[in-house]
């Protein structure tokens, strides 16, 4: 009899469509609170990346900033350009390529932090006279001194030209 005490409902509802609709408020108040958490976390994450942002902006070098390089590898980068300015590449370029060349060679600044102590890799600089000729070395010698006749022809022509 206390059983039937505690029974609330009354007899003509029917229990089932009570505990379904139970469920059903229960689902949509879950999806709620999981997509409030959702927006909370992307919110939080759209605040820490700002900040990262922020502060990468604050560390980030300046691009054409060299104060991270070494005075040797300065060198090699003025070395490296002059080679490439007396074959007749234009100074901007020449010196893009050298500092590319050193950066591969000793991979960035090593002025500060980790990675100061590790052997630099000189194939990059020994890469330009090896680089071509595949193409002549296929053709005979005849060939080639035929190519070369032609050329000396070209120039003393053109030399003749430019002189009168």
């Amino acid at each position: 009899m206390a059983g039937a005490a505690l029974c609330t409902v009354p007899p003509s509802v029917d229990v089932y469509n009570i505990k379904e609709a139970t469920d059903h408020v229960e689902t949509i108040h879950d999806t709620v609170r999981r997509t409030d958490v959702e927006v909370e976390q992307e919110q939080a994450h759209q605040e820490s990346s700002l900040r990262s942002t922020l502060l990468q902006e604050d560390r980030e070098m300046p691009r054409g900033d060299k104060s991270k390089y070494t005075d040797k590898q300065k060198r090699q980068a003025e070395h490296i350009e002059e080679g490439y300015e007396k074959h007749g590449v234009p100074e901007e370029e020449a010196e893009r390529r050298a500092w590319a060349t050193v950066n591969k060679m000793t991979g960035g600044g090593k002025k500060s932090g980790a990675g100061r102590g590790h052997p630099s890799n000189t194939a990059p600089a020994k890469q330009g006279g090896h680089k071509g000729g595949a193409a002549s070395a296929k053709r005979s010698f005849a060939e080639r001194s035929a190519s070369a006749k032609k050329a000396a022809q070209t120039r003393k022509r053109r030399a003749a030209t430019a002189q009168s």
